[in-house]
């Protein structure tokens, strides 16, 4: 995440998009959160309200925007967006997860 906030704000770019083409950037950052998020709920067991924390902060899931119809996560929060943007939603993503690491260190999920 560091790395995106840093060459999004040094290259003034939306990463995931260059005109209307989708990057390889943001195929990466999804298939990275969709195994975190597999792998976080492994290992937090039975801890249902920390995964449901950390799903509702990090999930890439489709975004209902009417009642058939669905846009994919990365087209609609990226998708021709200037890069201030793309770098609010990334700042955004890295606060999101400090407030899990906040939660993780809380819950004692580190000492099993």
């Amino acid at each position: 995440m560091d790395g995106l906030d840093s060459i999004s704000r040094q290259n003034k770019e939306n990463l995931f998009y260059s005109e209307d083409v989708m990057l390889n950037q943001a195929s990466v950052f999804k298939r990275k959160t969709i195994y975190f998020l597999e792998k976080f709920t492994d290992e937090a067991g039975e801890n249902s309200e920390l995964i449901l924390l950390v799903n509702d902060l990090c999930n890439v899931k489709d975004i209902k925007v009417e009642e058939d119809f669905y846009a994919d996560y990365i087209v609609y929060y990226f998708h021709s967006y200037p890069y201030e943007m793309f770098n609010y939603q990334i700042k955004k993503r890295k606060f999101n997860l400090k407030i899990i690491q906040s939660e993780v260190f809380s819950s004692g999920l580190l000492e099993r």
